[in-house]
């Protein structure tokens, strides 16, 4: 299993799945949709959201976490 003992002290968790789901702040939006109401599969998406953490600890022990900072 990862090691995830360092992301549940982040103020600020910010997802990018494997299936094309970017989560932050509890929101979840589909590369391929155009919105919430536009997303055929947001169910999907909710899941992740509502525990982002759940789906990290899913992944196998071989999978890449990576943190990027961004300054723009």
């Amino acid at each position: 299993m990862l090691d995830t003992s360092s992301l549940h002290t982040r103020d600020h968790f910010v997802l990018l799945t494997r299936d094309g789901w970017w989560i932050e702040d509890g929101h979840a939006v589909h590369a391929a949709c155009d919105g919430p109401r536009r997303c055929p599969h947001l169910s999907t998406g909710e899941t992740y959201a509502a525990d982002p953490l759940a789906y990290v600890r899913s992944l196998p022990e071989t999978a890449y976490l990576v943190n990027v900072l961004c300054h723009g």
